[in-house]
């Protein structure tokens, strides 16, 4: 200050230099928290004092988040409801290192009182953080393909943590798929990181003898898929897939090309069903005469669009628009056909073939990818060597049009793109099979043989409560009152909110991409038709053709009230499971040498 000369007789510079100290001050306390914290916890988790430890993680996660904040974060609830948190996102380096530590210490106590869904709610937390922390990146606002680690190897161990014991718990359930994609990222995102980062802790957790064994599976894996049972019900669910046999597809591939980058969705009140193939010719099935028709669609333009139109791009876009049946024009929401230099975190990123379904109020978006090559084929922006998969889920207000993240909460699929999707709105939850991911590798050691790329044959399911009975608990009724104290959060299964759970099948259709799943509302069945694979990934016998498209159809079945899971013999269905997808007839669906094909095909022939 100009004409202080002694800093003492100078009260700006008293004060400001007495809030330098109080920042130092409140630094340091981070700092020493985060060096007690965990030492202290680990400790007492060593000692078998679970109960202390789980109470001094607790404690101290509501220290820095404040009782009135709910955490794990509840999905889908009224308010924001969503991954982003205000309070996250201005939350300190060291404080949202040591919530991590929190979150990750309540993980191993739920683990250790079998808990499972509550752990991968505390584990997903930790990963909430580390997003808001990237949505305060003064680089930003960034793509999600970009990394954005921060140079403290503590959130670094916090992070690998989560990611590895995700990956563990989510295995045991059945889901490798997503295991290994945990397993994978969480040695990938980091490898460019300082070498004060890779610990010996570190390194045992991304030991790549456990990545390796983890992309050496098939998802699901056939010899594992009879031994699976329901062992966590709030996170798994039995389910059947029954081979239909219909006549064939009249019109030869030779004319109609492969049935690949379709999408068709379902008018119950017209009573169509429409094929969305991008052009301005919208086609159509009506399904009382069963006979192919078509309607020329036009844009209604609000405002002058200078991007070139949707052909011009390989990368994706993310532009959002509606069509008006009544007038059949479409009008823009959000979103632009070219992706700009900037990310935008008010909306999804620019993408190509995500799975959408509308829900009680709201359109969802569920993961999809970014053709990140074909951008650098074709000098576009934000091209690169290989694509990236979103393992995001994303909601729209239909009504106050607005895009919200959603969490991605309990048992979920791993990133990908072009899976089958349906809501069905008579079990009140949406469907998703299959898909395909560019960036998670599969591998076969015993052949030294690998793939850049994963095909899935898994099956999940998206169960959302009424509205009614999701909101944001307040602190009566986010923690337990055993003993009149509020010392506990309850468990996750006991919080209505919406979430992911596996099916389990023992047999199921091959591995394939850009199959449809539709939903027959009358009956309440749920059917899967077509797809493609590649026929080097699922072994082949004697196909020279580098994909397949598939023209089969399937019917779900599922343990649930009207699922149509009467008939299911589950006994049966696991002698065939081994066999594995390949050894079923493309017919009948019939696998194993004790059971046999109808008609006077040779099963060898038509096996996939």
């Amino acid at each position: 200050m100009e004409g202080c000369g002694d800093p003492l007789k100078c009260p700006a510079r008293v004060l400001a230099t007495f809030y330098l100290i109080v920042e130092i001050l409140k630094a340091m306390e981070s700092i020493l928290s985060i060096v007690m914290t965990r030492p202290v916890g680990d400790k007492l988790v060593k000692a078998g004092k679970w109960d202390e430890a789980k109470a001094l993680y607790w404690s101290n996660a509501k220290r820095l988040v404040g009782d009135q904040f709910q955490i794990p974060g509840i999905s889908g609830s009224s308010g924001d409801g969503g991954l982003r948190s205000a309070q996250y996102t201005n939350m300190g380096h060291f404080e949202r290192a040591d919530l991590m530590g929190c979150c990750n210490g309540m993980a191993k106590c739920c683990i250790h009182e079998k808990d499972i869904e509550s752990a991968l709610a505390w584990l997903d937390e930790v990963n909430v953080l580390y997003l808001n922390g990237y949505y305060s990146a003064e680089q930003g606002p960034l793509y999600d393909w970009f990394d954005h680690n921060i140079d403290l190897p503590e959130i670094t161990f916090q992070r690998v943590t989560a990611l590895t014991t995700g990956a563990a718990l989510l295995h045991d359930l059945g889901n490798t798929a997503t295991a290994a994609q945990r397993r994978w990222n969480s040695r990938d995102t980091i490898k460019g990181m300082p070498q004060s980062h890779f610990t010996p802790e570190v390194n045992a957790m991304n030991d790549m003898n456990k990545v390796t064994d983890a992309i050496s599976l098939r998802h699901p894996v056939p010899r594992l898929c009879a031994k699976l049972e329901v062992t966590a019900s709030s996170l798994q669910i039995r389910g059947s897939w029954k081979k239909l046999q219909l006549p064939n597809y009249p019109i030869p591939s030779s004319k109609t090309g492969l049935f690949v980058g379709w999408n068709m969705v379902v008018h119950e009140e017209q009573k169509r069903a429409y094929l969305f193939t991008g052009r301005p010719r919208l086609d159509y099935f009506d399904l009382v005469t069963e006979t192919w028709e078509s309607i020329i669609t036009t844009y209604k333009v609000r405002r002058p669009i200078s991007q070139p139109g949707h052909g011009g791009t390989k990368i994706g876009c993310n532009l959002f628009m509606e069509l008006d049946l009544s007038t059949n024009e479409w009008r823009r929401l959000s979103g632009y056909v070219m992706p700009p230099a900037k990310g935008d975190y008010s909306r999804p990123g620019p993408r190509v073939s995500p799975s959408s379904w509308a829900e009680k109020g709201r359109f969802w978006l569920l993961m999809g990818q970014c053709d990140r090559e074909g951008a650098r084929l074709t000098g576009e922006l934000h091209g690169a060597h290989i694509g990236f998969p979103y393992s995001d889920m994303w909601s729209w207000d239909i009504d106050g049009e607005k895009w919200r993240r959603e969490r991605v909460v309990g048992n979920p699929p791993s990133s990908r793109a072009e899976m089958a999707c349906t809501y069905n709105p008579n079990l009140k939850n949406v469907i998703t099979f299959g898909g395909y991911c560019a960036n998670i590798p599969t591998i076969y050691p015993a052949q030294k043989g690998r793939f850049d790329y994963s095909y899935y044959a898994d099956t999940f399911i998206h169960e959302t409560p009424d509205s009614s009975s999701i909101s944001l608990a307040k602190p009566s009724s986010s923690f337990s009152t055993t003993a009149g104290t509020s010392d506990r959060p309850i468990p996750s299964s006991e919080i209505p909110q919406p979430k992911w759970r596996q099916v389990l099948t023992q047999g199921f259709p091959t591995y394939r991409c850009q199959a449809q799943l539709h939903t027959d509302t009358a009956t309440g069945r749920t059917y899967l038709f077509g797809g493609f694979t590649n026929t080097d990934y699922v072994p082949s016998r004697g196909s020279r053709l580098n994909t397949r498209s598939f023209g089969d159809v399937w019917q779900l079945r599922l343990d649930v009230p009207g699922g149509d899971f009467e008939g299911v013999d589950l006994d049966e269905e696991a002698r065939t499971a081994k066999a594995g997808p390949w050894q079923r007839c493309f017919t009948c669906g019939d696998a194993g040498m004790w059971k046999k094909c109808s008609g006077t095909h040779k099963c060898k022939k038509n096996v996939k």
